[in-house]
């Protein structure tokens, strides 16, 4: 199964545990990468 990119505003909106059993990976908008 492929992994699901899930941009996000908050960790929250997505349970850890969810995220891992669904192979989601969070990534929260909050961060920079400027």
């Amino acid at each position: 199964m492929p992994k699901i990119a899930v941009v996000t505003d908050s960790t929250a909106d997505i349970g850890h545990d969810l995220a891992r059993e669904k192979h989601i990976s969070v990534v929260p908008l909050n961060l920079h990468f400027a």
